[in-house]
């Protein structure tokens, strides 16, 4: 099977098998913690607030309560939900300070532990493991909850981040319950025995999750992904006829359709049948050349041609595929001096609201851009939706300044030399938002870019393999190449 292949497909397969550890979106209403009944109405405001999910003004209102005013005996709960604020507006160092804080004074609770596991999650998916396994080191016993199991699950990420899949392992089979976080732990805990050599075990863990019977979109993603998993394992095993079965179950609809009907073609291939492996691949075709699955369906089925002996349809399917990537490829040069210039980057973060989302506040929605099927999946990465929050609350920073400027200069009942200060004030911060702005408009420029020039690179090895494989057939059949 593997002698068979083109080097990118077999290369593309093995990439299937890479260790998935993200879990599923984290919920606002994770935060809805048990505060029990707070007293205090100051604090009770507050808690408004963080329902409402407008994480700078809780901070700011109660900042000011806890400076000025003392809060009496809820002054820890108080400071929980200061840090649980800071947490969700995006400022773990703050956070983490308050927690410490309360630490080192011996309080310690359940909701204290919960924040300890937000706060380790903050940072994994910041990419700061450092700071994240030191915060996960602070929650003291079980969670209440299906929170374990993503406490447990996010101990499994960290240690396979450290390359200890064998302890990752262990830990994820501590996981219980049958809800979409459990079974995610369950596929990623298939995925880790198969990388330390348990297939046996790994197999049966993917096949649980692959029978789910559900009708969430989450759950059937899981599922979908899971079966993709199987069948890119039986494929790379030579195992054609086996990897058939889960492929079979993902949906032409699904975003991982692409991907199943190349596994599909090549385990067509691998019993020589090349004509079903030419029906598989010709559906591929009809997908989005954007993906990489579907570059290799090209290079694919010009090969199975060339194996019926059908020279002149190989020919004409590498010629095809050439054109089609030459063209993407200026496609992509003129996506990348739209991100240069600032065009197509202004219309996607200017069209990000001005609120306090602060960290759940992820891009929904993407406004009509001409590079939409180049960029969708960057859009959806951590480190493109992280530099999004960034930008986006700059820009929320600033225009609460502008709003502040505004009031201050309708404010009659204050003294000049008050009004000068405070005007100061705000002046030299919105001078730092406007320098921070900047960097961070470059810093998404630069990611964009770069993950554009890999796909461009992509594009571009298959198009120099798309001209050697022409150039191969015209020389086996004794013609000079064009």
């Amino acid at each position: 099977m593997a002698a068979r292949m083109p080097s990118k497909t077999h290369t593309l397969l093995a990439g299937l098998l890479i260790f998935l550890a993200q879990c599923p979106a984290q919920a606002t209403e994770d935060f809805d913690l048990d505060w029990g009944r707070i007293k205090d109405p100051r604090i009770r405001e507050t808690l408004y607030d963080l329902y409402d999910q407008s994480y700078f003004s809780g901070i700011v209102r109660l900042v000011t309560n806890r400076n000025y005013i003392d809060l009496g005996a809820e002054k820890d709960i108080g400071n929980l939900l200061l840090s649980t604020l800071y947490l969700g507006y995006g400022m773990p160092d703050r956070a983490q300070d308050v927690l410490l804080d309360l630490s080192d004074r011996g309080v310690g609770s359940e909701l204290q532990n919960r924040l300890w596991f937000y706060l380790s999650k903050y940072y994994f998916q910041q990419g700061n493991l450092a700071k994240a396994r030191t915060s996960i080191q602070q929650v003291r016993g079980a969670l209440n909850g299906d929170l374990e199991n993503d406490n447990l699950a996010l101990q499994a990420e960290l240690l396979s981040q450290e390359d200890k899949f064998e302890e990752a392992a262990r830990v994820l089979r501590k996981v219980e319950g049958d809800s979409a976080r459990a079974l995610f732990a369950r596929y990623n805990l298939g995925i880790l025995l198969l990388r330390t050599g348990n297939s046996e075990d790994g197999i049966r863990a993917l096949r649980q999750v692959a029978q789910i019977q559900s009708l969430d979109p989450a759950i059937i993603a899981l599922v979908e992904q899971a079966n993709l998993a199987l069948g890119s394992y039986y494929l790379r095993n030579n195992e054609p006829n086996e990897a058939k079965k889960p492929l079979l179950q993902i949906r032409l609809e699904s975003p991982l359709a692409p991907k199943a009907l190349l596994g599909m073609g090549w385990s067509y291939a691998a019993a020589d049948n090349y004509k079903s492996a030419l029906v598989a691949w010709g559906e591929l075709l009809k997908y989005s050349v954007s993906d990489p699955a579907v570059l290799e369906g090209y290079l694919a089925s010009g090969y199975a041609y060339n194996k019926l002996t059908a020279v002149n349809q190989a020919l004409d399917q590498y010629e095809k595929s050439s054109v089609i990537m030459k063209t993407e490829l200026r496609r992509i040069d003129s996506i990348i001096e739209s991100v240069k210039d600032g065009m197509l980057l202004d219309r996607v973060l200017d069209n990000a609201p001005l609120s306090e989302a602060g960290w759940f506040g992820e891009m929904t929605a993407l406004p009509e851009i001409p590079a939409q099927s180049y960029l969708v999946d960057f859009f959806a990465t951590h480190q493109f939706q992280e530099a999004y929050k960034d930008y986006r609350d700059l820009r929320y920073l600033a225009n609460q300044l502008q709003e502040w400027t505004t009031a201050m200069e309708k404010y009659s009942g204050m003294s000049i030399t008050f009004r000068e200060s405070y005007m100061n004030r705000i002046v030299t911060q919105q001078t730092k938002i406007a320098k921070l702005l900047g960097t961070s408009k470059a810093f998404v420029q630069q990611i964009t870019i770069e993950y554009l020039t890999q796909q461009k690179n992509i594009l571009g090895e298959n198009l120099k393999q798309a001209r050697f494989q022409m150039a191969q057939i015209l020389d086996q059949a004794g013609h000079e190449p064009q």
